[in-house]
């Protein structure tokens, strides 16, 4: 693997919203259901003052939703988002989290080099199938993915 040229992963905050917004409308993510009061569970890897990627937790008991993995233009195919992954599982074990579900369009071979397995649709737990990711914002099409944290 390159180096990474993050050099500061960080709790996203309230400030960051217009730059997390920014970020996930240049990676064609969905922000419908997000806000500046809803980036728990968000981190963000920057170098120096600018954000070079996030990723997202939504917690559902013991069960993660993964979303909005995101990484600039100009920081791709360094690592940033495969030290986010990580970083994410990290924080999601240390949250009691023991597998983590995740909706893409075309990010599953990245997704699977990271331990992710396809999974059909009708085997996403319940709290899955609740969020707007599952019910409304991804299509019928996108992958789903899941990964045992235990």
């Amino acid at each position: 693997m390159t180096d990474v040229p993050m050099r500061a992963l960080r709790q996203a905050e309230a400030e960051d919203w217009l730059v997390i917004k920014a970020l996930l409308v240049e990676s064609a993510l969905p922000v419908e259901d997000l806000g500046p009061d809803q980036l728990d569970g968000f981190l963000i890897a920057e170098e120096g003052s600018d954000v070079i990627g996030l990723i997202g937790l939504q917690i559902h008991g013991d069960i993660g939703l993964l979303r909005s993995l995101a990484v600039a233009t100009a920081a791709r195919h360094a690592g940033v988002g495969g030290k986010l992954v990580e970083a994410l599982e990290s924080a999601s074990k240390a949250a009691g989290v023991t597998e983590l579900w995740l909706l893409t369009i075309d990010a599953e071979r990245f997704f699977e080099r990271h331990g992710f397995q396809m999974m059909a649709r009708e085997s996403a737990p319940p709290g899955i199938q609740q969020t707007s990711e599952f019910s409304d914002l991804c299509p019928d099409t996108a992958f789903l993915m899941q990964k045992c944290l235990s």
